[in-house]
């Protein structure tokens, strides 16, 4: 049987982790991890652009699991910033593809999970949708 999730990946991804406890996520790391999987799909590389984005969860998970949602909300281009301006998305089938990697689910499984706290969140006082 396939391994996934945190067991799947060799405990040094998590040495990646340079940041202390509330600190939050480096832009830096953010931006290496971006740039592996574009590298990896520009060479045609769809398991190594899955695995630099899985990894980026898994450590954001580990090591500042505040900041999972906001990252996963600009990944997904649901928040704007001047800094981010002319950078284009990460696919929601590709981050759906890694974020069931990293948490070791299956895509529809995450996909329902989104589903479901998107909703959640429309159903929020002054929440946009």
């Amino acid at each position: 049987p396939k391994t996934t999730g945190m067991a799947a990946f060799n405990a040094s991804v998590l040495d990646e982790i340079t940041w202390r406890a509330g600190e939050g996520v480096p832009f830096s790391f953010v931006a290496k991890k971006l740039q592996r999987a574009e590298n990896c799909s520009a060479l045609g590389d769809a398991s190594g652009m899955d695995a630099a984005l899985s990894e980026m969860l898994l450590c954001v998970l580990a090591g500042a699991p505040e900041d999972l949602a906001p990252l996963v909300s600009v990944l997904c281009d649901q928040i704007s910033s001047p800094a981010l301006a002319g950078t284009e998305a990460v696919g929601a089938s590709v981050l759906l593809k890694a974020m069931a990697e990293a948490f070791g689910h299956s895509v529809e499984r995450v996909k329902d999970q989104v589903t479901a706290a998107h909703r959640e969140r429309c159903h929020q006082p002054e929440a946009e949708c």
